[in-house]
């Protein structure tokens, strides 16, 4: 349970109450739910308890009701048998003026007098209602036709009940029930009268009734003919227009409940129940203390015997409290103390079994949070370790200096006595493996794939205590050098991955002790994999920037070449071209014909080159772009005539041979291309042999291919630069100072051969010379003559 209070800046703080109090707080919200249950149960049973003792005394009362009508109905037997003896014995008014008739009468009367204890008198009357006889022989002459049940037997009843009556001679309380004696002819002849004091009835009620109980019986009238208990004060007489009279006099038991009554004083409980011979309703009651006392009492028991357990339970817990709140406030002091950093000694010394779980629970978290503190700073000072392997191997960009501080660093933070690095530049290529002291060679993926298959597994990292026991151990010795020629023991291999999260290579540490390498060292080294990842992705970056610089470069000096030699070449053949059409513009006349000849074939001559030239370039232009084209079927023979008149017409010193295989005379190719391409190769060769050595084409039918090879006896090139004749530009050093060219011939021909789907090639010629050949795919499906 909580509860706020203010501090001195006015903030809230919240406060909790001892174990002491909590439990005493607990301990009353037990007993409050308790006394209310106990309460509500003492009313549903007092409710209970009530019916089932209304129930009771109303089957009282109607035993009652049977006993009176028991009575009742022998007094009537009585009184019957005594009629009929005297209607038997023919006894008359005028009997009785016989002295014998009167003493044989009175001796008989009062010896049933005697038999029956609860009668007071009987008496004989005439139809006039004088007595003529009684048992106690008082009486006699006495008129007593004021009566009501003597008139009601004059005026026929055959018997009759009377309400109560006033005693003649005491004054007491009287019933009376009467009978006419008939004559033989029907008519009554005299009327016998029995007569008894109600309060005799106690004599016939049941035995056992409660002491506390009152029996009352009212006649018709509502006229009390019996009590057990003296009248109260201000009790009526008549109680005919009393309810439950009523009620019970129509027949029906009318039940009493804790309400009060005008026979009895105070509430009570009970019944009123009609008697079923004469009228007559009989009460039992009960005060209302019989019945609600022994229910409130136990109510009140119950309530103590709770409070006493409360009290109980509460010392117990008192107690408990005591002996618990000791080792928990040192339990609670050993808290505070963990909190501010301190690692106290908890002892488990407690007698309860659940604080004694408390103190080990404690105990437990207290080196818990030891330990955590241990693994968060060694957490840090792994962080620390690799943040400085991340700065050194970040440090240079060179590549080859980058393996060496991810080896050396990763050793150094492994505690490993070699390391070894393999990485793959090209996905699919080989291996390079870097080792201990600088060390270098290729590998195979397979002589890795133990490796690069484990580094793909759901645990990537191989760490292994002892790599003798495994399968590939024979594998694992090459990667290391040096260890002082002892293998290794220890294993411990990460994955180096790309940037597109490919196996790159990975990063193996070595130890000539099993089990050298723990936990710590796997996230060093899965540390420094990251980092190698990262700084190799940037080395291998830096290294293709500074060679696409490189090309930068080297693409501007050759522009640069390219811009002097082509003005060069340029500007030549103009100047023989505008030099020439000058002088034959201003000095046509005082030229022979022979000169005139010799200028125009000059200025034929340079125009040709500088188309050449103009062309050249416009299609290694063109070619830039990769353009699409389409090839057909072209006539070799036709297209190397065509070649070779023009060439011969322009140049005819210089021999050409020939030399077609009649199984190549139709190529697959575009026109414009393979006639450029034979041009420029037929010119190059032209433009390096010696003037009376041939030029020399042979078409060929070879694997496939439709070979064409130009040929010369020309100086040739170094074996170093047969390769690099073909790029823009480039021309070799032994032959550009002998010859003028741009660089330009061979380059279109490589570009225009690559675009027709073929190759190109050169290669020197034995006894000096240089053959350059391309070959361009077969045609296939038609005649190959023409």
């Amino acid at each position: 349970m909580k509860f706020w209070r203010g501090t001195k800046a006015g903030q809230p703080e919240r406060r909790t109450w001892r174990l002491r109090t909590r439990l005493a707080v607990s301990l009353l919200a037990v007993f409050i739910p308790l006394a209310a249950l106990l309460v509500l149960s003492h009313f549903e049973t007092r409710q209970e308890r009530r019916d089932a003792e209304v129930a009771n005394l109303e089957t009282i009362s109607q035993t009652i009701a049977a006993t009176v009508d028991g009575l009742t109905r022998d007094l009537e037997t009585l009184t019957l048998a005594i009629s009929l003896t005297y209607q038997e014995a023919g006894i008359t008014r005028q009997s009785f003026e016989s002295p014998a008739v009167q003493q044989s009468s009175q001796t008989y009367l009062r010896h049933l007098v005697d038999n029956y204890g609860i009668l007071r008198t009987i008496f004989v009357t005439d139809t006039n209602g004088t007595v003529l006889s009684s048992s106690s022989g008082e009486g006699v002459g006495t008129n007593l036709a004021s009566r009501d049940y003597i008139k009601a037997l004059q005026a026929g009843s055959a018997a009759v009940w009377s309400q109560a009556l006033s005693g003649l001679e005491t004054g007491q309380t009287t019933l009376a029930h009467g009978r006419a004696v008939t004559t033989p002819q029907g008519g009554a002849a005299l009327f016998v009268i029995t007569a008894f004091y109600p309060d005799r009835l106690a004599e016939r009620l049941p035995a056992g009734l409660p002491e506390e109980g009152e029996v009352v019986i009212l006649d018709g009238g509502g006229n009390v003919l019996y009590a057990s208990q003296p009248s109260p004060a201000g009790r009526p007489d008549g109680l005919s227009t009393w309810d439950p009279f009523l009620q019970a006099r129509a027949g029906n038991a009318a039940v009493l409940r804790s309400q009060t009554s005008p026979l009895t004083a105070g509430k009570r409980y009970g019944a009123l129940v009609p008697t079923q011979r004469n009228g007559w309703v009989v009460s039992f009651t009960v005060p209302q203390s019989r019945i609600d006392g022994p229910l409130q009492t136990r109510l009140y028991r119950d309530l103590m015997v709770t409070a006493l357990l409360l009290a109980g339970g509460f010392a117990a817990m008192y107690l408990m409290a005591v002996r618990l709140s000791r080792p928990l406030s040192s339990l609670a002091g050993s808290a505070a103390a963990i909190a501010r950093g301190e690692r106290p000694v908890i002892p488990i010394d407690a007698a309860d079994a659940d604080v004694r779980e408390l103190e080990i629970a404690m105990r437990t978290m207290s080196e818990a949070v030891a330990r955590r503190e241990q693994e968060q700073r060694d957490h840090a000072q792994l962080l620390a370790s690799l943040q400085e392997a991340g700065a050194w191997i970040a440090s240079d960009l060179d590549f080859n200096k980058t393996v060496e501080a991810i080896a050396d660093v990763g050793a150094r933070l492994t505690g490993a006595n070699n390391s070894a690095f393999f990485y793959q530049k090209d996905q699919g290529g080989p291996y390079q493996l870097f080792m201990s002291g600088g060390i270098t060679r290729s590998l195979t993926p397979t002589e890795v794939s133990y490796l690069t298959a484990g580094f793909k597994s759901e645990r990537p990292v191989l760490r292994l205590n002892d790599v003798t026991r495994a399968q590939f151990h024979g594998q694992v010795s090459p990667l290391f050098a040096g260890n002082n020629g002892v293998p290794p023991r220890s294993l411990l291999a990460v994955p180096i991955l790309s940037r597109q999260r490919n196996i790159a290579g990975g990063l193996i540490f070595g130890h000539g002790q099993v089990g050298a390498f723990t936990e710590r060292h796997e996230k060093l080294a899965v540390g420094i994999a990251s980092w190698a990842s990262i700084a190799l992705d940037n080395a291998r970056l830096y290294s293709q920037a500074q060679a696409i610089q490189e090309e930068l470069r080297a693409a501007s000096r050759a522009k640069d070449d390219f811009l002097g030699i082509v003005s060069h070449e340029l500007r030549t053949p103009i100047t023989t071209i505008y030099g020439g059409a000058r002088l034959l513009n201003a000095r046509r006349k005082q030229l022979d014909e022979e000169g005139t000849e010799e200028l125009i074939a000059d200025i034929e001559q340079e125009s040709e080159r500088l188309y050449r030239l103009i062309q050249n370039l416009l299609i290694l232009a063109r070619t830039e772009t990769k353009q699409e084209i389409e090839k057909e079927p072209v006539s070799v023979p036709q297209l190397v005539q065509k070649l070779v008149t023009a060439f011969t017409r322009r140049r005819p010193h210089r021999k050409i041979e020939v030399d077609i295989q009649p199984e190549a005379e139709v190529a697959l190719a575009e026109t414009t291309y393979l006639e450029q391409i034979l041009s420029n190769l037929i010119s190059n060769a032209d433009k390096y042999s010696p003037p009376d050595q041939p030029v020399e084409l042979h078409v060929r039918l070879e694997d496939g291919e439709q070979v064409f090879r130009v040929l010369d006896r020309g100086p040739g090139v170094p074996e170093s630069e047969v390769e690099r004749i073909f790029e823009s530009f480039y021309r070799s050093n032994s032959t550009k100072e002998r010859v003028h060219g741009t660089g330009v011939g061979l380059a279109v021909c490589k570009r225009l051969v690559e675009a027709q789907g073929g190759r190109i090639w050169a290669r020197l010629r034995q006894g000096g010379g240089l053959e350059v050949a391309f070959g361009l795919p077969v045609l296939t499906g038609v005649e190959t003559r023409v």
